[in-house]
């Protein structure tokens, strides 16, 4: 989908024809959460004014909490009373005593997000109400209408899997530079994205003004699925096909999933390569961020607002000068 289609109202995709989206569109949100109390509010309502714009579309979303320490349950539980008329929310929260994760690519940490991910999918009471999963990370920042772009395609039946294109939120690295290059494979030979530059990116996507970049498997933060690969039994693993073939014990758990969505003929795999997210190292940071935009934002809407200002004022002087000039012609006559 371009970034000039639109998701109408009444669920139909305008790309100067119109496509009728599926009877049901019903759409199942999940995403895992630990410690991210300071940052539930910005996420949660970044992610209600996607949804918003859907009011067609019926959405759930389940939060899979496990040993927070902080006030994760009460910040999720408050922000869902803000929710959208199309949107219903819950939370799962258990504690496991899973000790914090170490390195990234360990086997350890691979081991325990298999695991509550999987948690997550347990507490899913249906999975076959759905047409689409969309699974997102809470430490990356979307941009306005990123859930429109992901999720159309896989409702239409032009992807089963969908991701966005993931960047270092705050971390200087090169220009446009992929993050999440684990879970982003080309072929199952690799073990690891090439790091193609972006602007290299197009000449692999394989339709002319297309988008999407057909991949083995992604991920990248924010990835929509045809929900079919987890009604047939999809479920993640610390093992994969790829790292048997390439003589290694772990491979991270989005990898296994492609894998089994392409097993079950589900292997319209894309990175949509101009839908971005910004993976932050650190929850800190994201509120310095979100912080710094508001900041700007507010400079921006008092600038809007003192040009509308200037310019009603102009307009109001024009109209005393023409009532004025109108009245002196006629004492005139």
């Amino acid at each position: 989908m371009s970034d000039n289609e639109e998701i109408k109202e009444e669920g139909v995709i305008e790309d100067g024809s119109q496509r009728v989206m599926p009877e049901n569109t019903s759409t199942l949100i999940l995403a895992v959460a630990r410690d991210c109390e300071s940052i539930v509010e910005i996420q949660m309502e970044a992610l209600f004014e996607d949804l918003k714009m859907m009011g067609s579309i019926s959405f759930e979303v389940l939060i899979y909490e496990n040993d927070s320490s902080d006030g994760t349950v009460e910040a999720f539980n408050n922000v869902f009373e803000k929710s959208p008329d199309n949107v219903d929310c819950r939370i799962v929260s258990e504690k496991l005593d899973l000790e914090a994760y170490d390195s990234v690519v360990s086997k350890d940490r691979i081991d325990k997000m298999a695991l509550i991910r999987n948690n997550c999918l347990d507490n899913v009471e249906d999975m076959s109400d759905y047409a689409a999963i969309i699974w997102l990370d809470m430490d990356y920042h979307m941009e306005a209408q990123t859930i429109p772009k992901i999720l159309a395609p896989v409702l239409l039946g032009d992807a089963d899997v969908l991701s966005v294109y993931s960047l270092h939120g705050d971390v200087q690295r090169p220009e446009k530079e992929l993050y999440d290059k684990w879970a982003t494979r080309g072929q199952k030979s690799d073990t690891w994205w090439n790091c193609t530059p972006h602007e290299l990116l197009y000449s692999l996507v394989m339709q002319p003004q297309a988008t999407h970049l057909k991949l083995d498997s992604t991920f990248n933060g924010i990835c929509a699925f045809n929900a079919k690969g987890f009604v047939d039994g999809a479920v993640f693993s610390s093992m994969s096909l790829s790292a048997e073939i390439n003589g290694i014990d772990h491979d991270v758990e989005w990898i296994s999933l492609c894998e089994q969505f392409s097993e079950m003929g589900l292997d319209k795999i894309f990175m949509d390569v101009m839908t971005p997210a910004y993976h932050f190292s650190s929850h800190e940071n994201m509120v310095a961020s979100y912080n710094q935009r508001m900041e700007v934002k507010k400079v921006q809407d008092e600038a809007n607002m003192n040009r509308a200002e200037k310019a009603q004022k102009e307009l109001n002087e024009k109209a005393q000068k023409a009532i004025k000039d109108g009245a002196r012609s006629s004492e005139s006559e």
